[in-house]
């Protein structure tokens, strides 16, 4: 794993390379992360009922296809949400033509939520890579199994130059905190948030 304290550079360093850019990176990572899902179901289920207790049918329903379902709504509408728009112009630029173009942020933070473990640590992710963004995630500590699931098989399936796992309590989040990031995803309380 990187250090804490670059971690949010070095991912900077590999989306100014513009490696996610593209929609084929963006849509395979997107099938990547469907494929882990799909194949590590069981082990899936088996961190959820560690964690939590969720019996299988619940764990599938309230996190598992919940996911699944978002990854192929993003994939079914992808192309369409990063073409160029074409909206009015300025009556002083015609015959211009204008459009607004979708770009993405650069580095996401996503922090996780113990509750939902999986399905709250990876639904934005599913946005943050869809939108052609590099990604750090921390599950929560709260989450064990979850997070050692995450931890062992996201870097085999995604691409592990622009995403990255971490483990750790407050004084990991802390210091990540006081790297810049480009957007924030957090589930949690208003206390801590």
């Amino acid at each position: 794993m990187n250090n804490l304290g670059t971690v949010a550079a070095d991912l900077r360093r590999v989306f100014r390379s513009g490696v996610t850019r593209p929609l084929s990176w963006r849509r395979h990572q997107l099938q990547q992360l469907r494929l882990m899902l799909v194949e590590r179901e069981a082990e899936c289920f088996k961190a959820l009922k560690t964690d939590l207790n969720k019996a299988p049918q619940e764990a599938y329903t309230s996190e598992i296809a919940t996911l699944l379902a978002e990854i192929d709504h993003s994939l079914k509408h992808l192309k369409r949400w990063a073409a160029p728009k074409r909206v009015s112009a300025p009556l002083s630029s015609m015959p211009a033509k204008c459009y607004t173009v979708a770009e993405p942020l650069g580095v996401v933070l996503v922090f996780g939520a113990w509750n939902y473990p999986i399905q709250l640590s990876l639904s934005p992710v599913v946005a943050a890579l869809a939108a052609g963004n590099c990604v750090l995630v921390k599950p929560s500590e709260l989450s064990p199994a979850s997070f050692a699931l995450m931890a062992e098989y996201l870097p085999q399936y995604l691409d592990d130059n622009a995403f990255v796992v971490t483990e750790g309590d407050v004084t990991v989040a802390t210091q990540l905190l006081e790297q810049r990031f480009d957007h924030i995803f957090y589930t949690g309380g208003a206390n801590v948030g």
